[in-house]
């Protein structure tokens, strides 16, 4: 869009405070006494957030930008002259009139102390202070719909892409595991880094590795290739899942949440539903290598939207980041969810499996020491002694442990006892996905207005229910109890999930919801990895399924045990946390 010098009475009074102030000059005789006066004329020692003004840490002051509090974060001294364009996105547009006329806005080049204005384009007039939250839900959704799809979607052409690549099975298996294993091992780590640097920059440089290792995951020639940008993936995919909840908790109020969370949710699911049709249409119709080549149109329209709708909050001055601790996490997240994807496969008594093991919990044990003297820690290891927290995540990996079981050995079990093909075993556990659009939102309702701990017990009782009917069809061989248990299970994974992560984010304070993504989603990795072990253990051992599924009807009861206690037991957060207190 062209920029043009202010002229002429558009911006009435304030035109002449700048040119008495000397701010359209190229210099100035005293730019920190320009400030100054600037802030005092206009009677707003403070920035649109209410954090006292200092040039050093905000920038030049604007006092149009001031008076008008058109945008969150001041323009920073010495940045690029390109800094007008961001500030177009960043929707600096004033009140419209009573005919929707849009009255310029204000940016400044600071190399030049100038200013312009411009009107804005069709986005920001849609985009507004009150609706931005709503408009920046469905981008963040979205991106996490993204790495749930890029999945399940491998699974659907990987019998194609090991053909056309000439991969052995188990280079076909690491083509799934890759991403799998690295986003285990970085989600972690990235929303602490993020709460460190700005959740905004984190998530689109995510963004940004997200769609560049896509774009090279379709042009893979060989094996090698493919494997090694499906583990890039892995880490955008990382970066993205925990900061798309960081931010849609940041941006709703505590009365809206749940609701948001909830519909975010619905846009997740549609994504990870479709993910094997989608994968199938594509492989089927143009070629294996499209099912990685749509993200990057994605990730630019998911890019726009949340730049256009973002507002950062102040945060504290970044605190240096803790690499040892990241190397001890990460390598000792590598070592136990390596172990537990080679484990059935190697045997769980081998040498290899033991020593990654131990290995692994050495380095784990190393990192919560660690941890516990710093002042600044990656992951405040001391939130898992208040049984609120922890009984909120324990949750999460007794959902995504009760997942495995129906999405993978129920379409096992259905292809290989009842005889349906792939195509109509993914139709039947499709079935499991039905209720969550409307499961979701209502969880979400509700975790607004009652204690998340009663919407956690139902979920829990409802998953239970759900494992009893699937043991009972599958004791049976009826593919009609099947269905209704997996229809069962679709109310249970969203009224656990969300009051789950309610909780888990209620805990800590707005600048620290990084971290709780990232503990969240390394709950939900954690519970996912074991489930596939621990099952696939059980199956080989006992060599039928009804094993797999009780065995998680138990779990579940477990799990139900300890948050009656935990959520029961007054838990005091550490300092600085940001706690409701409502069980």
């Amino acid at each position: 869009m062209k920029l043009e010098p202010v002229v002429g009475p558009d911006i009435g009074p304030d035109l002449a405070l700048v040119r008495r102030l000397g701010l359209l000059s190229r210099h100035g005789a005293d730019k920190n006494k320009r400030d100054e006066e600037c802030c005092k004329q206009r009677g707003t020692a403070r920035t649109a957030l209410g954090a006292r003004y200092n040039r050093k840490r905000h920038g030049v002051c604007d006092p149009i930008l001031h008076q008008q509090h058109l945008k969150n974060e001041p323009i920073r001294a010495g940045s690029h002259a390109v800094e007008c364009v961001r500030l177009q996105l960043s929707l600096l547009q004033a009140p419209v009139t009573r005919n929707y006329r849009v009255n310029p806005y204000i940016c400044r080049r600071p190399s030049t102390q100038a200013a312009y204005s411009g009107s804005p384009g069709t986005l920001m007039r849609l985009i507004t202070e009150k609706n931005r939250r709503w408009w920046l839900l469905w981008p963040v959704s979205t991106a996490i719909g993204l790495v749930l799809f890029d999945g399940p979607v491998v699974g659907v052409a990987l019998e194609t892409i090991q053909s056309e690549l000439g991969l052995s099975e188990t280079s076909g298996h690491w083509v799934v595991n890759a991403y799998l294993l690295s986003f285990a091992c970085f989600v972690a780590v990235c929303g602490k880094i993020a709460d460190q640097i700005g959740l905004l920059k984190v998530f689109l440089f995510g963004l940004a590795v997200f769609a560049a290792a896509s774009v090279i995951a379709g042009f893979a020639g060989n094996g090698f290739l493919l494997i090694a940008a499906r583990a890039v993936q892995g880490i955008g995919g990382a970066i993205l899942f925990p900061l798309s909840v960081a931010m849609t908790t940041v941006t709703f109020p505590k009365n809206q949440r749940g609701m948001a969370l909830g519909l975010g949710a619905v846009i997740a699911t549609v994504f990870m539903t479709a993910a094997p049709f989608i994968g199938g249409v594509l492989t089927e119709f143009l070629s294996w290598r499209w099912i990685f080549w749509v993200t990057p149109p994605i990730a630019i329209a998911i890019a726009v939207f949340t730049i256009a709708a973002w507002r950062d909050a102040e945060r504290p001055p970044p605190a240096p980041i803790d690499w040892t601790g990241l190397l001890l996490l990460a390598s000792g997240m590598f070592c136990v969810v390596f172990a537990l994807m080679e484990a059935d496969r190697w045997g769980w008594d081998t040498p290899a499996i033991l020593l990654l093991f131990l290995s692994g919990a050495i380095l784990l044990i190393g990192f919560v020491l660690v941890e516990r003297h710093k002042t600044d820690p990656l992951i405040e290891v001391e939130l898992f002694t208040k049984t609120q927290f922890a009984a909120s995540n324990l949750v999460m990996i007794a959902g995504s442990y009760a997942k495995m079981p129906i999405i993978v050995f129920a379409a096992l079990y259905a292809q290989q006892e009842l005889g349906l093909d792939a195509f109509w075993a993914g139709v039947l556990i499709m079935v499991s996905a039905i209720p969550e659009p409307f499961a979701a939102p209502l969880s979400g309702y509700l975790a607004d207005r009652i204690p998340p701990a009663r919407l956690i017990y139902l979920g829990l009782g409802i998953l239970f229910v759900c494992m009893l009917v699937i043991t009972a069809a599958v004791f049976w061989n009826n593919i009609y109890i099947l269905t209704a248990g997996l229809f069962i299970g679709g109310f249970a994974f969203p009224t656990m999930f969300l009051p789950a992560q309610v909780v888990v984010m209620e805990a800590l304070p707005e600048q620290k919801h990084g971290m709780g993504g990232s503990i969240s989603m390394t709950a939900q990795s954690i519970g996912g990895t074991v489930s596939i072990a621990v099952s696939s253990a059980a199956l080989s051992g006992s060599g039928d399924y009804p094993s797999v599924f009780a065995i998680t009807a138990g779990l579940t009861v477990l799990v139900y045990l300890f948050c009656l206690y935990g959520f029961r037991t007054p838990s005091p957060m550490p300092p600085g946390s940001g706690g409701s207190g409502k069980n």
